[in-house]
């Protein structure tokens, strides 16, 4: 084939970065007051806005070291283990819930509740202490907030997870190794959480990239939207909350490109291709405000097939989004990266340019709060590229939008200094 991602003019969402320079001495805010509203440019980087806020960082944030150690020497290293909870509503106060699995959880474990699913909660968490254990029930310490949860794989949907927080007293990724999560998948995954007592090293890297909710599946006729926090996607060009919306096309028209997934911008639409119509991009959501708030990036939509059917082959299907990564460490030097993009969109197979390439996910949220930082070497949320479409012509037809990108927090001290002792 001829024609490539280099072929396309470069158009990736970088999404919203931000550093906010914390100064000592001052208690810890409940609301950190962190800006966002920012445009990131098309073709680079995001513009990375630099504020300061009087407030020093709690030690407590940085937990008990209650696991001890922990030096990570291979990929996609899992240090958190997820449940789904079942009940349809709980909290605020103390909770005793129905759980898919408890069998990772001991009482004094703390949790991170989090509203991965909902149509106006998604993205709210907090954490708790297990205070006791149960058959398939975990009873937590008083919460804040109303979560909901129990309605599953449907439009609407609404899912509540609980997430075991690791409390290290120091963290070492090596250089040819990672952390990761498991992809969202079950109602729960695509989170990594950790507190680390005093240093983390990372070399390597922190990935949650493309664990986010599901890209929109590969359809004969028309295509699927992406997964979001409002739920699984159907057949329509719309979109879905942040999900891409499918693509159509229509009697006699060739295939077109799946909608790109939204986050903190909205994403691109897919192009169109002799009549047919992309699919929408998926909208912009979320506060920005990571401490409050942190979503999963969404799925992009999938591409249309050629109508006719005489491209043979296939359309591309949605990237999946990005996940969440919130670490919490005393002293944090990053020599590798943090990541959480979104994944391109699938290109389309056949003969002929008449197949239409999948939308790419959004990336997803990342939260980094520490005392003493140096780096970031590399910390990415960003979207996705969308699919190519079928063919060997160097065309931009048919192609699936890009994914926007999501938010990234770093929460870092005015004069940045991490030694290794």
């Amino acid at each position: 084939m001829l024609h490539s991602r280099e072929v396309r003019p470069p158009s990736r969402h970088s999404g919203v970065v931000v550093l906010v320079l914390l100064l000592t001495g001052a208690a810890w805010p409940q609301s950190l007051p962190i800006q966002v509203a920012s445009t990131p440019a098309a073709d680079g980087p995001a513009p990375r806005r630099i504020s300061a806020i009087d407030t020093g960082v709690p030690d407590e944030l940085f937990g008990n070291g209650a696991d001890g150690p922990l030096v990570v020497e291979e990929l996609s290293f899992l240090i958190n283990r997820f449940s789904s909870v079942q009940d349809s509503s709980f909290g605020p106060g103390t909770a005793t819930l129905t759980v898919d699995t408890n069998g990772s959880l001991s009482v004094g474990d703390e949790v991170l509740v989090h509203q991965s699913q909902h149509p106006f909660l998604a993205g709210q968490y907090e954490f708790a202490e297990v205070i006791a254990l149960g058959p398939r029930t975990v009873t937590l310490s008083p919460l804040s907030l109303a979560y909901e949860s129990g309605t599953f794989d449907v439009p609407n949907a609404r899912a509540a997870q609980l997430i075991r927080v690791p409390h290290y007293t120091r963290l070492t990724v090596a250089a040819d190794a990672s952390i990761a999560s498991l992809a969202w998948s079950d109602n729960k995954r695509g989170i990594v959480v950790a507190r680390v007592q005093d240093t983390a090293i990372i070399r390597g890297q922190v990935s949650t990239e493309s664990q986010g909710f599901r890209g929109g599946g590969v359809s004969v006729d028309q295509g699927i939207q992406g997964e979001s926090t409002a739920g699984p996607g159907v057949s329509a060009e719309n979109p879905n909350a942040g999900g891409g919306g499918g693509a159509v096309s229509l009697v006699n028209c060739d295939g077109v490109g799946g909608g790109g997934a939204g986050h903190a911008l909205p994403g691109f639409p897919g192009e169109p291709h002799n009549g047919g119509e992309g699919g929408f991009g998926g909208v912009a959501y979320g506060s920005g405000d990571l401490t409050q708030e942190l979503n999963l990036g969404s799925g992009g939509g999938s591409g249309a097939r050629d109508k006719e059917g005489d491209a043979g082959g296939t359309a591309g299907a949605g990237g999946r989004g990005g996940g969440i990564i919130l670490l919490f460490a005393k002293r944090l030097r990053l020599e590798g990266s943090i990541v959480s993009d979104g994944q391109d969109g699938g290109d389309a197979t056949g003969d002929l340019a008449e197949n239409g390439g999948g939308g790419a996910g959004s990336g997803g949220n990342i939260l980094i709060i520490t005392d003493r930082l140096a780096g970031p070497e590399h910390v990415s949320a960003e979207g996705g590229r969308g699919g190519l479409p079928s063919g060997d012509v160097r065309e931009l037809r048919a192609c699936g939008g890009d994914g926007s990108g999501g938010s990234t927090v770093l929460l870092g001290p005015a004069s940045p200094a991490v030694g290794e002792d």
